[in-house]
């Protein structure tokens, strides 16, 4: 269970880096800066949100963030409904005939 965590929480840091071009919540004294390609920063529609001043873009880094966050989703549940591994099987019972 601790090494479950420790590894999702390192890929979280790792997937913020990735989406956020660096660690702003680590190192907030650090300027932003932007080391994607433009199109990572498309915006292709706006959603408001309630509670926020600012409606929430749309864009690659939404869809990125939503894959990935599904794809952990099913790499967790994975092996709750997966068959029993092989070597797991029960055994016969002998026939006592």
């Amino acid at each position: 269970m601790l090494w479950s965590l420790g590894v999702g929480a390192f890929s979280h840091l790792c997937f913020d880096l990735i989406s956020h071009g660096g660690f702003p919540w680590l190192m907030p004294w650090v300027p932003k800066i932007r080391v994607f390609p433009q199109w990572w920063y498309a915006t292709w529609a706006r959603i408001p949100v309630p509670g926020y001043a600012e409606p929430y873009d749309v864009g690659p880094y939404l869809t990125v963030w939503l894959f990935l966050s599904f794809l952990g989703i099913w790499l967790l549940l994975r092996p709750a409904f997966r068959p029993a591994i092989a070597g797991t099987k029960k055994q016969e019972q002998p026939d006592l005939r």
